[in-house]
């Protein structure tokens, strides 16, 4: 059950992560470009990933501990 509670903790820290852009990140996503700007692109493909690997550890996070529940208790 610890292992799956430490891969929810993970999990949330990844979803988290946008929260925590630095300065120069977000004046990159913000800043006016002719046509597109190629950094919003990157930080949105750099934001859906994280968020992926977030769901995908909380998710085996709740497995682990539906196991730990039902053949370890």
């Amino acid at each position: 059950m610890i292992i799956g509670l430490t891969l929810d903790i993970i999990g949330v820290i990844y979803l988290a992560l946008p929260i925590f852009k630095d300065e120069n990140r977000i004046k990159e996503e913000r800043s006016t470009l002719w046509g597109f700007n190629p950094h919003t692109k990157k930080n949105i493909i750099y934001d859906i990933n994280n968020a992926k690997s977030g769901i995908i550890f909380i998710i085996m996070g709740f497995i682990m501990q539906i196991v730990g529940y039902l053949f370890f208790s």
